[in-house]
């Protein structure tokens, strides 16, 4: 949640830098004078001001949106509104496909846009393709539910883990992919998020422990895939 201080200067998550606490300042430091800003009068009583702002990060721009309780936008003006502001990213296991690491991270900024269900079908595609990844997905077709199921048979995943796998993940993901259009709410998407996490370090945490678990199982995770098996 984005913070301002005394001076305006703003402290928030910045996506360019990775999700990194960093500040934005209002002006130059060393030219001086603010980089620009321009009102909106809502009533005769209250105005917005638009301001721009750059991270001391990456150098990346920002918009401070301010509202003011006066009409020359001159009084105290209260924070409503920054952009673009990034959560607190997951930290996701280094074992992790790259490919996997990139739908994760995209469903993440698609979440911090306001794109609630483009976010819910990434995770949901993370999902899927984890567990292709991990050889549950057959030649002859195995539904993501089943992939699930399996997956918790073969000790992989918790029952727990399984059961908030389908009710936080695939269902939600189904909703947006195959049923009626319907709101996607934040909070659906932040749980479809700690729990798409949750999986990936079940996976890949320990990956050699998990690639001998499914060597026994018979399945054929991407590290042991040959051709043959294409």
């Amino acid at each position: 949640m984005a913070t301002m201080n005394e001076h305006g200067h703003v402290f928030a998550n910045c996506p360019t830098c990775s999700g990194a606490l960093t500040s934005f300042l209002i002006g130059d430091p060393q030219r001086g004078g603010p980089y620009g800003q321009i009102y909106r009068q809502i009533d005769p009583s209250q105005t917005e001001i638009y301001r721009l702002a750059r991270c001391t990060g990456c150098g990346a721009g920002a918009l401070i949106t301010l509202l003011a309780t006066n009409a020359n936008g001159g009084g105290q003006a209260e924070l409503t509104d920054f952009y673009p502001e990034a959560e607190i990213r997951h930290v996701l296991p280094e074992a992790v496909p790259e490919g996997i690491v990139k739908e994760f991270r995209e469903g993440e900024e698609c979440a911090e846009a306001g794109c609630y269900r483009a976010a819910a079908a990434l995770f949901r595609s993370v999902l899927d393709k984890t567990l292709r990844a991990n050889g549950y997905k057959l030649k002859k077709g195995t539904s993501l539910e089943q992939q699930i199921d399996l997956a918790a048979a073969d000790g992989v995943i918790t029952a727990s883990r399984r059961k908030r796998t389908h009710d936080e993940i695939r269902t939600l993901g189904n909703y947006v992919l195959h049923e009626e259009w319907r709101q996607v709410t934040p909070p659906e998407v932040k749980v479809a998020k700690e729990y798409a996490a949750y999986l990936l370090h079940d996976f890949y945490d320990d990956r050699e422990t998990v690639l001998a678990l499914l060597r026994e199982k018979n399945r054929i995770a991407d590290e042991d895939r040959t051709s043959d098996d294409e």
